[in-house]
């Protein structure tokens, strides 16, 4: 059975030494070809095409070869004109043709004999079917995407139309308050959520950062777009089962504008049941919790110069605020000074003192006496911390004593501006710009910076890309597309800056730990997840990614085949640090004040607060929530960097009018990380461990393997992972249009994922 290896390098071998070569290149363009024949269907050589954009008056001519055929390529999406002439046959105009992204469109046409100066004109009807390429796709056009109902107008939402997508965790709805990593989590064509790519205007969304894209883009700016799946062409690469194509709108010869704004508010709202329930419990007015959204933004493109230059600019603004009930558990007032002597609450004993049981090996503790800590045994610290628990809302519960509505939300801002310049009937360029701002407010229940989950956040990004088009022929294009974005996220604790010395710690410590990380003690109470002090809500991340994309490709026409060649470079720079316990977490579950020595089975009694209160934590490695707790730790920030190449090449032949085959190859080098200052460690197996000892069981005997940093030892590159030099990416596939009703396809192709999708790759930190 041949090898995976053997196969690729067949296949290599089989399209280098092939004629034709072709693939649509990353980007929005699409394409449309047809035959040209006589009323017996035989074809028409030379006969003359003429291609016009309704929108911007941009023509383009063409011939047909001896076969009857034509093809136009790299093609703004929009609505075109056909015009087919040749002599002793009438003229034939067809419009609109709809060209979408990323779809190429077939148009056959049948020339009636006559005179040239006769015209026959012909309503165009978008086909239903793509018989031109073996891979699948569904293309939201610009009235679904401006039109269809979206909850927070997250344009990546509408993916779901296609039937291969499926969205995963938090992805839908507005992205404030939402995890980064869930601005476009989808599963798209039975691959793993996240593996997929987001290109806009052919500029590459995904970034270093576990390959989140770095914004998302306005729903009224957007034209189109297409969730493309399941065998793409060896142009694509760096994802697995599908790609979100974006295109921004353009302007065109006449003036177009729009403003908006959506309203939501809690006066339209009902109350929720159960929530109804609990404030009625605690004393609270019945009514639904404070919810107001604001959506609003405009739009406005046309000419500049008419035929020539053109505009476009939108801009949008969303504001949320609402209010999210959080119910937990607090210490009562009496509690609070060490009085544990309330009805219902179980007993505490004190861990100093040992009372040896005659009738068995346990050793007990003696009970506190009244069941209250004594005001000289409460630890200083812990009495300072308090200041950051509030009182209970209702202070005769013992248990879910707080209830409040707490304010959430957040704000997001985005402009873009494009420019298209049709410079000559050979040269066309493009350029656009987006800036993108995401506020999460933060979510702090208490009203002492003690957040629940996280601080606010603070995303800002901004993006450039620019397309040139240069046409050597009507059979030769090149094009170009240069791109560069910059994205910063920022968790920024409130409690940041804290002074250490509150707590007793040293005065040199607060030089120790950078501004942004100190912030107080984080005590953790029991083990719900539900509980607010048991979370990340001090926790700290700064990350900043630059990154560059070239992407140059080639296209030829050459009768039945179309062939394109090109490749992609892409620099990504990451610098980042995060830390979730900056200023240290503790734990306290009550096994100090029970019974029995701590752990020990059957034992009675104890409190996690009386616990606090004492002093008493768990060691570290104590697990509650999402943290690690009985620990401190301070980032070590990093400043990655990858570079990606690939190069590719393709065929798209037509052997008969009803048949097209799709051949291509891609060979990609996905770059390691490396580390700016080289703070990056290897392993080497081979050696003995310097620091272990007795392995074998054997006192001084040696461990083998150790740590080592980047450019010592056996590894002298910048890199602790070698580069892969193996990803070829065979790709083949077919169409065959059974009749206008029925498109037979089939196809294979190799994928590799993106290294960005594995964080534990990056420099750590």
């Amino acid at each position: 059975m041949i090898s995976r290896r053997a196969f690729s390098l067949l296949l290599s071998l089989v399209v280098a030494f092939s004629t034709c070569i072709f693939v649509q290149g990353q980007s929005t363009y699409g394409s449309i070809t047809g035959l040209i024949t006589d009323p017996s269907g035989a074809a028409i050589g030379d006969a003359r095409v003429t291609l016009t954009n309704l929108g911007t008056a941009e023509k383009r001519v063409q011939p047909t070869g001896s076969d009857g055929l034509y093809s136009f390529v790299n093609l703004i999406p929009g609505n075109y004109r056909i015009e087919v002439e040749k002599q002793g046959f009438k003229r034939i105009t067809q419009e609109p043709v709809v060209v979408q992204v990323q779809q190429s469109s077939k148009i056959d046409v049948a020339l009636p004999i006559g005179q040239a100066t006769e015209t026959v004109e012909v309503t165009s009807e978008t086909p239903l079917l793509q018989s031109e390429t073996s891979s699948l796709g569904q293309v939201v056009e610009q009235r679904k995407a401006n039109e269809l109902p979206l909850n927070g107008r997250n344009i990546y939402s509408l993916a779901a139309v296609a039937p291969s997508v499926i969205p995963q965790g938090n992805t839908t709805g507005s992205p404030v308050g939402k995890n980064p990593f869930d601005f476009a989590n989808y599963q798209i064509g039975g691959s793993f959520a996240n593996q997929s790519a987001e290109y806009l205007d052919g500029q590459p969304l995904n970034i270093g950062y576990i390959n989140l894209p770095l914004l998302t883009p306005t729903q009224d700016s957007v034209s189109e777009f297409k969730v493309q799946y399941n065998n793409l062409g060896p142009e694509w690469g760096k994802f697995s089962g599908g790609v979100i194509n974006l295109s921004t709108k353009s302007g065109t010869n006449k003036f177009h504008g729009s403003a908006y704004e959506y309203l939501r508010n809690k006066v339209f709202n009902s109350n929720e049941y159960f929530l109804k329930g609990s404030q009625i419990a605690a004393g609270i007015k019945n009514e639904p919790p404070p919810f107001t959204q604001n959506q609003y933004g405009a739009t406005f493109g046309g000419p500049v110069i008419k035929d020539k230059t053109f505009f476009f600019f939108s801009w949008e603004a969303y504001r949320l605020r609402s209010g999210t009930v959080f119910t937990t558990t607090v210490p009562t007032a009496a509690e609070r000074t060490g009085d544990f002597s309330a009805a219902g609450v179980p007993t505490i004993f004190d861990p100093l003192t040992v009372n040896p049981d005659p009738l068995t090996t346990d050793n007990k503790r003696t009970a506190f006496a009244g069941n209250v800590i004594p005001a000289g045994r409460i630890n200083p610290t812990s009495q300072f911390l308090l200041k950051f628990i509030p009182l209970p809302t209702n202070p005769t519960a013992l248990t879910n004593n707080f209830i409040k509505a707490a304010s959430t939300g957040g704000n997001v801002d985005e402009y873009v501006a494009r420019v298209d310049q049709n410079i000559n009937a050979s040269n066309r360029v493009f350029g656009r710009f987006s800036y993108w701002k995401l506020l999460s407010l933060a979510q702090d229940p208490f009203g002492t910076g003690l957040c629940k989950d996280r601080c606010a956040e603070n995303t800002r990004s901004k993006s450039l890309a620019i397309g040139y088009t240069h046409t050597f022929s009507p059979t030769t294009i090149a094009d170009f597309n240069i791109s560069i974005s910059r994205f910063h996220y920022l968790r920024l604790p409130i409690n940041s800056a804290f002074d250490m010395t509150q707590e007793g710690w040293p005065a040199a410590y607060n030089a120790l730990v950078p501004d942004t990380e100190r912030t107080p003690l984080t005590p953790c109470f029991g083990v719900s997840d539900t509980n607010i002090t048991c979370s990340q809500g001090q926790s700290s991340i700064n990350d900043f990614n630059t990154q560059w994309n070239f992407s140059p490709q080639i296209t030829m026409i050459r009768g039945r085949h179309t062939f394109v060649w090109g490749g992609q470079l892409e620099e990504g720079y990451d610098n980042y640090l995060q830390t979730n316990t900056g200023g240290g977490l503790i734990s306290f579950n009550g096994s100090w004040t029970q019974s029995l020595a701590q752990n020990a089975t059957g034992a009675t009694g104890g409190i996690d607060f009386a616990d606090y209160l004492l002093g008493y934590g768990l060691g570290a490695g104590a697990a509650f929530g999402n943290q690690t707790n009985g620990s401190l730790t301070i980032s070590g920030p990093v400043s990655g960097k990858q570079t990606y190449r690939a190069f590719y090449f393709g065929d798209n032949y037509h052997p008969t009018s009803k048949l097209t085959l799709n051949v291509g190859l891609r060979y990609e080098l996905q770059g390691p990380w490396s580390e700016r200052f080289d703070r990056m460690t290897y392993f080497n197996p081979g050696v003995a461990n310097s620091s272990v000892t007795g392995c074998s069981g054997t006192a001084g005997s040696a461990c083998p393997g150790d740590l080592f940093l980047v450019k010592t030892g056996v590894n002298d590159t910048r890199n602790n992972l070698p580069l892969s030099k193996k990803e070829f990416s065979p790709r083949l596939g077919f169409a065959y249009s059974w009749d206008q009703k029925t498109v037979v396809r089939g196809g294979y192709g190799i994928f590799f994922i993106p290294n960005y999708v594995s964080f534990g790759t990056n420099p750590l930190h």
